[in-house]
């Protein structure tokens, strides 16, 4: 008996869907939603008292998910899929999938290696840029077998984020450096590959827009990718730190950018990302999620902890959220302190906090 297609599998309807894994959260108007684990998908109506399950054509993990509109949203995960919702996230279609994304990024790098030789072939070239073009095709040439090679296991290669400018325009990244792009709300997609600077293929965990209106890729090796131009263009910026960075947040009142990622490691910079210094360390835990009200910056620890700081980042303090279990990702719904939805082991949920004076 073969083995059952991910992919050609809708996710199995279930009375404890919104009690398993869940990764990622959302709000699509008035409606919050939940998605993770077996390709979970689970929304409510009343403000958490009662969820009920999306219709999901596929069983992989959803890992994230998101709504520039009040009805259209779209979700990453494993597999490579993409998936697009036009009723708030009650049914939803898939797009795309790693077979897709093989396709395409075999496409790019035989377009760039077509470039390097029609490149190399003019005859007055110097003997240095000889040399470097023939490493540049060398690297092309490996990195399309590497392609062909992974698409031998099929569509193995999980997407993490997906930011939507509107309707039309979004950008989704993942595990290799893949990056791929749609103008047209997903009808087509595109790979952005040689526009991003990452030969080592580093991991993208995560896209967002900062609060300045730039874009930014969070990546292991502690690194970070900024655009000004909605992801045009890139420029790296490098954390130091040798593990993963899950978030960036900028905070321009007090000119600067604070990146938090594995084992509880924290960092800030000036806007530009220049140069990275680490913040005191208050717990080893991974942090995962950040939200930002004025001054008042937390950012969640996946066991449970809020790093609070009510300076614009200057210092934190840490308190702990009603005892449950680990955590994944946290939305703000209303008061940064008072209403949170939380999603991780054990399903979704949302706490409404005491006020603190």
């Amino acid at each position: 008996m073969g083995s059952v297609d991910l992919l050609k599998t809708p996710a199995l309807q279930s009375i404890k869907s919104s009690k398993g894994l869940i990764l990622s959260l959302a709000k699509a108007g008035d409606r919050l939603l939940g998605a993770g684990e077996r390709g979970i998908i689970v929304y409510s109506d009343d403000q958490g008292q009662a969820w009920n399950q999306a219709k999901v054509p596929v069983s992989v993990t959803i890992t994230s998910i998101f709504f520039p509109t009040d009805k259209q949203g779209w979700a990453v995960g494993h597999d490579g899929v993409i998936l697009a919702t036009k009723d708030a996230g009650v049914t939803w279609k898939k797009q795309f999938d790693g077979n897709d994304a093989n396709r395409l990024i075999e496409q790019e790098l035989i377009s760039r290696l077509n470039e390097k030789k029609s490149q190399l072939a003019k005859s007055n070239l110097s003997a240095q840029i000889k040399d470097q073009l023939n490493a540049e095709i060398d690297s092309i040439q490996l990195a399309i077998e590497d392609i062909k090679a992974g698409s031998e296991f099929g569509p193995s290669r999980p997407l993490f984020g997906v930011w939507f400018k509107n309707n039309l325009e979004g950008i989704v990244v993942g595990s290799f450096g893949q990056i791929f792009s749609t103008k047209n709300g997903g009808e087509s997609w595109s790979y952005l590959g040689s526009r991003i600077s990452n030969p080592d293929n580093f991991h993208f965990n995560n896209i967002s827009m900062l609060s300045d209106g730039r874009l930014a890729i969070t990546a292991e090796q502690g690194k970070i990718w900024l655009s000004k131009d909605q992801g045009l263009s890139w420029n790296l910026t490098d954390t130091g730190y040798e593990g993963y960075i899950y978030g960036v947040i900028s905070l321009p009142k007090a000119s600067k950018l604070i990146a938090y990622g594995f084992a509880g490691n924290l960092f800030h910079a000036d806007l530009d990302g220049k140069s990275w210094k680490p913040l005191p360390k208050l717990t080893n835990k991974s942090l995962i999620s950040s939200t930002v009200d004025g001054s008042t910056v937390i950012i969640f620890s996946g066991d449970r902890r809020q790093l609070i700081s009510h300076d614009h980042g200057q210092t934190f303090t840490v308190s702990q959220l009603p005892m449950g279990k680990p955590i994944a990702t946290v939305l703000s719904l209303s008061s940064v302190r008072n209403v949170l939805m939380v999603g991780g082991v054990g399903g979704v949920s949302v706490l409404k906090l005491e006020s603190k004076k």
